[in-house]
């Protein structure tokens, strides 16, 4: 092919491409996202890493998945408006919070009502007050007696979205997340 057709070519790919990747100006106006990634935990009753998904599509719950190293204690989380359910060992367990019924099954304190927000890097409750770095990142908060703080960010279909972030209460319990991809539709 010569020059003279390549390069029409190239342009129009190159337009076609930028089209088809939308920029957001929340998380929320997307139709469907997925975040993925690691874990480590340190609790006074166990330590160790787990991997975990954050799936939601539009007017749809939110689907959190939790598993051991090599599949091995897996908990499905769904949260709706007015219920929410976890799944283990082929079981299902309903109450209206998630948090102490994660707690009551699996003996690890995880906030998972304030998480499915943490980590898009934005607080649960609107009213509570953020310390933002000098880039204008969120840089951490408390809320629901947790520390929340960002340690590295990405830019994925225009938004800014945690990479690395850490979950602390008091100077037993610790989450460190490790993000490993956002999924944007």
């Amino acid at each position: 092919m010569k020059r003279s057709k390549i390069i029409p070519f190239i342009f129009l790919s190159t337009v076609i491409t930028a089209c088809t990747t939308p920029n957001y100006g929340s998380l929320e106006e997307s139709d469907y996202y997925k975040v993925f990634g690691r874990t480590a935990i340190k609790h006074p009753t166990q330590s160790g890493q787990v991997s975990f998904a954050i799936e939601k599509a539009k007017n749809d719950a939110i689907n959190i998945i939790i598993q051991g190293p090599f599949a091995q204690g897996r908990a499905d989380i769904q949260i709706n408006d007015h219920e929410s359910t976890i799944t283990i060992d082929e079981q299902t367990f309903k109450d209206h919070g998630p948090d102490q019924l994660f707690y009551n099954l699996t003996g690890i304190e995880w906030p998972v009502s304030g998480t499915q927000n943490w980590i898009k890097g934005k607080p649960y409750h609107p009213t509570t007050s953020v310390t933002y770095d000098k880039n204008g990142k969120v840089e951490r908060f408390n809320e629901d007696g947790w520390s929340i703080s960002y340690q590295e960010w990405t830019t994925k279909s225009g938004l800014e979205l945690p990479l690395k972030m850490t979950i602390t209460r008091g100077d037993d319990i610790r989450l460190r997340f490790l993000i490993d991809n956002w999924i944007i539709r």
